[in-house]
């Protein structure tokens, strides 16, 4: 773990706000790439919402790097949801940006679905692109709802007992 990580998880808004200001100060692509990874990380929502926010202006986050904040925002347990209902509110923009870039259209999608793992997500993933045009990310929305049906299976297979065990063993 990062030390930029291990920052933004365990601190606060002033952390969150150093590591946003660095990132903003950097030159180097790689620093900046791991200090918007960084970001990513809080438990602090409205600033994962702030950091999917700053990810449509580009002035503030290049538009090839908004991939990677919805990617690191929905794989951050309080984020998913979040990720997801951000995607479905700005899907005419990523559309519009990404639509003809099958990687990264799909890299989106795949993202922020295929983490889901309840019949209800199923449901809901399926009606918001039955409804949309996924363009090059087909396939990517084929993929991921295969991903959310296995999360689903394994969930009703295991998950009751992998609560009790973790209620069992103290964690």
């Amino acid at each position: 773990m990062s030390t930029f990580r291990a920052g933004i998880e365990y601190g606060d808004d002033t952390e969150w706000e150093l590591c946003w200001d660095q990132y903003l100060k950097a030159n180097v692509a790689a620093e900046k790439k791991q200090l918007l990874a960084a970001l990513g990380f809080t438990k602090n929502v409205r600033l994962l919402s702030r950091l999917l926010s700053f990810s449509l202006e580009e002035d503030k986050i290049k538009s090839q790097d908004t991939p990677s904040v919805i990617g690191v925002v929905s794989g951050n347990y309080g984020g998913q949801d979040l990720a997801w209902k951000f995607l479905q509110q700005n899907w005419d923009t990523f559309y519009t940006r990404y639509g003809s870039l099958s990687f990264i259209l799909s890299s989106i999608i795949k993202s922020v679905a295929s983490g889901f793992d309840t019949d209800f997500d199923y449901l809901e993933v399926k009606a918001f692109f039955d409804s949309r045009d996924a363009g090059t990310g087909v396939m990517a929305v084929k993929q991921a709802m295969e991903k959310i049906q296995m999360n689903s299976y394994w969930m009703k297979q295991n998950g009751k007992e992998v609560t009790d065990w973790l209620m069992k063993n103290g964690s």
